[in-house]
């Protein structure tokens, strides 16, 4: 037995085994007995490799630092505006991620003290520049589960249904030394939802394939595109508030239709209870319905199977046809609804001399006399719901025909300015099982179409959410014109082939303006120049209107209309314009010209046509102890005291 020293400070082992061949043998250094102990199982090189490791993860801890203040003083830069819509932003970003990825299963659901606790995604840092939202997730305190990975985080289905989530283009960010990070691109950015969209550009979109009720709902994030059936709906409620695009909505869908099916595949049933002011303009298409009569008569004289009749009791017999109107009155809508009833029961029939289920079937066997698709667009139907007398009867026909017309191939679509519940009642919302929302004025209305209040939220003309099968789409929708419906239907009309690029927009005046110009817009100069392509003096002076009201995204970049040149100039991605005047220019005139001082009179003098005098005040403050290299010297902007102007100081590098 040892001494006591020997017992508690005993010898130590040897400091990892015998060199292997061909490796270099270290000159030993001397270590505390406590370093050698600490890491006695390794070998030199594997020491080596990991101090080498720990200086790096140092080096790269000082550079993450440096990036966090460099955020920190941009942050900084901003007015105290800025700052609180960045932090609302930031809160409201993390919170519909961290509730998508729980609602994704990217948490763990544990039982503590007879309680479920669930353990979310959490995270370990925020940042924000004017162009982006950075979140980056804490990698170490990851919820247990399997399949809970970064990997799993970055694939395409979860980062779409964050981008759907937050409203704007969620991406990843990945760095050995910086961690993981959600990155969120601001509203106006370059991958959001656009906040207009031309008819055109979503029409010539449409697959080749696409069916005769397929058309398109509109541009999401990342400028992706969607497109539905009605047929496999198989019926669409469309609600929304007055002036946010209800109707220009059902110009979109009716467009589409009409251009791409022909009478034989498509017939049209349109109800306008606004007096005719919305869909009378499709009034003579050939796609509206013509009634076949082949019921038992209703009385006993004799009618003449080759007359219209279009009023009184008419004769139902083989081959006899009303001539196809555009219903605009609300004594109407029960009528129109029973006669479509009747028009399901007389395919039902067809069906089953034929031995066949429904539509698809009959259209497989009869392919040289198909039966068409028949869709039925009742536009303000609230006018019909809210009258005693009529709600009855029209709610009873429609949850009648709504769940039994698919089979026969007849399609409805219900839109409303007022999503209550005493318009949009349980039967009704039980037989359509799809829902377009648009803006509406409270949440209860928003719960009522959609069963949550995501569209009270929406603000927007145009913006749109798509909900079936409790899968929620936001997009922009199509604007069509009235001038651009009234050509479609004219075309239509007289049988010529539809035409994808005949309506000029607003964007196509930009692209010249900003190519041709050099952005000034003077509106003698782009009437002149798309006159011969049916564009009108005054249409030119609303586009105008339409884009000097916000910033416009054209082919990747954001421009803004300045009122004091009239000139359409673009955005950088720090929010300045392109032509603004630049740190180095004003800089290098103080030096050359003004004995490097920025005496506000005097560059104001020199510079006003570049910019006014309040942007200029705001311009030289934000440039305190900012430096430039100039020609290879370094310069600083001092700051005046008093009387005293700001000086371009010459600085050591």
């Amino acid at each position: 037995m040892g001494t006591a020293l020997e017992l508690w400070n005993p010898p130590l082992p040897d400091i990892g085994p015998p060199l292997q061949p061909g490796e270099i043998d270290y000159p030993d250094i001397p270590l505390p007995w406590w370093a050698r102990l600490r890491g006695w199982w390794r070998t030199r090189d594997q020491r080596a490799e990991a101090a080498k490791l720990e200086r790096k993860a140092a080096q790269d801890k000082r550079l993450a630092a440096k990036r966090e203040r460099d955020t920190a003083r941009e942050f900084a830069k901003m007015d105290a505006r800025q700052k609180r819509v960045l932090s609302r932003e930031m809160r409201l970003a993390k919170a519909r991620i961290s509730e998508r990825l729980t609602r994704l299963e990217f948490a763990h659901w544990r039982i503590n003290q007879k309680k479920y606790k669930i353990s979310r995604l959490r995270f370990a840092q925020a940042a924000a520049t004017p162009a982006s939202l950075f979140f980056r997730v804490d990698t170490v305190r990851m919820p247990r589960g399997r399949g809970i990975t970064t990997d799993a985080l970055s694939e395409t289905n979860i980062l779409h249904e964050l981008s759907l989530a937050c409203g704007a283009p969620v991406s990843t960010y990945r760095h050995y030394a910086n961690g993981f990070w959600f990155v969120v691109e601001r509203a106006g950015g370059l991958g959001a939802i656009p906040d207009y969209v031309e008819f055109d550009e979503v029409f010539r979109q449409m697959p080749k394939s696409a069916g005769p009720l397929d058309f398109p709902l509109g541009i999401g994030v990342n400028k992706r595109f969607y497109h539905v059936d009605i047929s496999e709906m198989p019926h669409l409620i469309v609600a929304g508030a007055t002036g946010f695009g209800k109707s220009v909505f059902l110009h979109n869908m009716i467009c589409c239709i009409i251009q791409r099916s022909t009478p034989r595949r498509v017939q049209l049933v349109l109800v306008d209870l606004k007096g005719g002011t919305g869909l009378g303009g499709y009034a003579g298409i050939p796609h509206l319905w013509s009634e076949v009569c082949d019921a038992t008569d209703l009385d006993d004289e004799e009618v003449d199977p080759n007359v219209v009749v279009t009023t009184g009791r008419r004769k139902r017999r083989e081959g006899f046809r009303v001539q196809p109107v555009i219903y605009s009155r609300r004594e109407e809508m029960v009528p129109v609804l029973t006669r479509i009833f009747y028009e399901c029961e007389r395919r039902f029939q067809a069906f089953t001399r034929a031995g066949v289920r429904d539509h698809a079937g009959y259209n497989r066997r009869h392919t040289a006399n198909p039966m068409p698709f028949m869709l039925c667009v009742f536009d303000e139907i609230q006018n019909v719901m809210l009258d005693k007398k009529e709600r009855g009867d029209a709610e009873r026909l429609l949850t009648d025909i709504a769940s039994r017309s698919r089979a026969a191939g007849v399609h409805l679509v219900v839109a409303t300015q007022r999503p209550s519940v005493d318009v949009i009642t349980g039967l009704i919302k039980a037989n359509f099982p799809a829902r377009v929302a648009f803006a509406v004025t409270s949440p209860q209305d928003s719960r009522t179409i959609l069963n949550n209040g995501q569209a009270a939220d929406l603000g927007r003309k145009g913006m749109l959410i798509y909900s079936q099968e409790r899968n929620f789409n936001k997009c922009q929708s199509a604007f069509v014109s009235e001038s651009y419906a009234a050509d479609v239907v004219d075309r239509v009309k007289s049988g010529a082939p539809a035409k994808i690029y005949t309506s000029v927009g607003r964007l196509d005046l930009l692209r010249w303006v900003v190519e041709e110009q050099d952005g000034a817009f003077d509106v003698d100069q782009v009437h002149a120049h798309f006159a011969p392509r049916g564009v009108k003096y005054e249409d030119v002076r609303v586009a105008l209107r339409e884009l000097a009201v916000e910033d416009v995204e054209l082919d990747g970049s954001v421009y803004r209309w300045r009122r004091r040149d009239k000139t359409f100039v673009r955005i950088l991605d720090d929010g300045r314009a392109e032509d603004d005047l630049e740190f180095e220019t004003i800089a290098r005139w103080a030096l050359e010209s003004n004995k490097a001082r920025l005496d506000f009179r005097a560059v104001h003098k020199q510079f006003r046509k570049s910019i006014t005098q309040d942007d200029l005040k705001a311009l030289l403050k934000s440039w305190d102890d900012q430096r430039l290299e100039i020609d290879g010297d370094m310069f600083v902007i001092t700051p005046g005291a008093g009387r005293k102007p700001r000086l371009v100081t010459r600085v050591e590098a």
